[in-house]
């Protein structure tokens, strides 16, 4: 069990279990472009006073963007909200869910949703332990995951999406507190002068599709 966070949240398998999607929703090497994302196929939209040049040009805005990490033209074109954000401290719960609301989290009441965990051997990954949430409607119409009764299972939650981020925030804070979740080392702190500090990072992948994604990191502090 990885870190007890089973407790408040049921974990999918990296591979999905039903049919073969062609990019698995497990895959948490992978990040979703930003975007509307048409899939091929479907018909461009034609207004009465289109030409033909015009009409292409338009399915230009329901494309996907690749997430670039430049501050601005890494910010999402077809969305107004979204982005990464990183923090430490949690002043209170308000403040936390002050944060979604800005960057436009969007069923944070829904708990139907699939939730996939990772935890990195390497340092230089930069992050200790990550989950992925991806709703019904990000399975459905971003990865074409196929729907019957074992997804189904996978993606019924005990918990609100917004509770799950806030709990994974809290779950880690406190292991880290009880000196059940070291971090010591991980950036070359020597324990003294340079120590590690449990920081996190939230980052929305796709903003039209509910996809997302929280992990904790490690951060140095000097004397």
């Amino acid at each position: 069990m990885p870190h007890a966070i089973e407790e408040f949240v049921r974990l999918a398998p990296e591979v999905w279990p039903e049919g073969a999607p062609q990019c698995q929703p497990g895959d948490l090497d992978q990040w979703a472009p930003m975007g509307v994302g048409l899939p091929p196929g479907t018909p461009i939209p034609v207004m009465p006073w289109d030409s033909p040049a015009t009409a292409l040009k338009r399915t230009s805005h329901l494309g996907v963007q690749p997430h670039s990490g430049h501050p601005f033209t890494g910010a999402p074109s077809h969305e107004p909200a979204g982005g990464t954000v990183y923090f430490a401290l949690r002043r209170s719960p308000d403040d936390f869910a002050a944060m979604l609301r800005m960057m436009g989290v969007k069923w944070l009441d829904s708990t139907d949703y699939a939730a996939f965990f990772r935890e990195s051997t390497d340092p230089a990954d930069r992050y200790v332990s990550q989950l992925r949430v991806v709703p019904r409607f990000a399975l459905k119409y971003h990865f074409r995951v196929p729907e019957g009764p074992l997804g189904e299972e996978l993606r019924r939650q005990p918990l609100p999406l917004g509770e799950v981020l806030s709990r994974f925030v809290d779950h880690f804070m406190q292991a880290h507190r009880e000196k059940r979740y070291p971090l010591d080392g991980l950036l070359g702190g020597d324990g003294d002068f340079a120590r590690e500090f449990l920081g996190f990072g939230f980052s929305v992948e796709n903003q039209y599709a509910g996809i997302y994604r929280i992990w904790t990191r490690a951060y140095i502090a000097t004397k």
